[in-house]
């Protein structure tokens, strides 16, 4: 392996066919074919070797096929929490089911800069690719690209003058 993942990499429930794993920030969770940095789908064919053909590959925009062994969701490089991972093609369905009909509900944990007014909220607004780095999404004036629908619940835990601390629910995936 690319690194011992083993040490980052915490799980918090298995069975037959999914693992649940506490994904650290700083790590990806599938290559982008550019680069060989270690990532959880390394984690994934090390730890369950039979499940390399397990879930759908991604396409880089070159075209070039990357392998996502049982990835069904993702996380952001610096954002930590948990996952489910796929080990068995049933379990894949199953879960690419559960987050397609929003029966999984993710809570994000967030700091947010300034001092937010309401105390909760929605924030519907949609998002395309950022004008300043494709790789990015923006919901700001002059994103690019097809807007995508972006529903996202938000309440308030605690407020500074300059943060706040806030527990971020994501209706649509974004």
């Amino acid at each position: 392996m690319k690194e011992n993942l083993t040490e980052k990499i915490t799980v918090l429930y298995e069975d037959s066919h999914i693992v649940a794993i506490n994904k650290p920030a700083g790590l990806v969770v599938h290559s982008d074919g550019k680069t060989a940095e270690a990532s959880v789908a390394d984690w994934v064919l090390a730890s369950y070797p039979e499940s390399k053909d397990v879930g759908e590959p991604a396409r880089t925009p070159e075209g070039v096929l990357v392998p996502r062994p049982g990835i069904v969701h993702r996380l952001d490089r610096q954002t930590s929490g948990v996952m489910l991972i796929a080990k068995t093609t049933e379990g894949f369905q199953v879960l690419k089911e559960q987050f397609k009909h929003q029966k999984i509900e993710k809570e994000y944990h967030a700091f947010v800069c300034g001092s937010m007014k309401a105390d909760q909220g929605t924030i519907d607004r949609p998002i395309g690719r950022s004008p300043a780095d494709f790789r990015r999404w923006s919901a700001q004036r002059g994103a690019r690209g097809e807007m995508r629908e972006s529903i996202t619940d938000y309440v308030v835990a605690l407020r500074t003058q300059r943060y706040t601390f806030v527990h971020v629910f994501p209706k649509t995936g974004r």
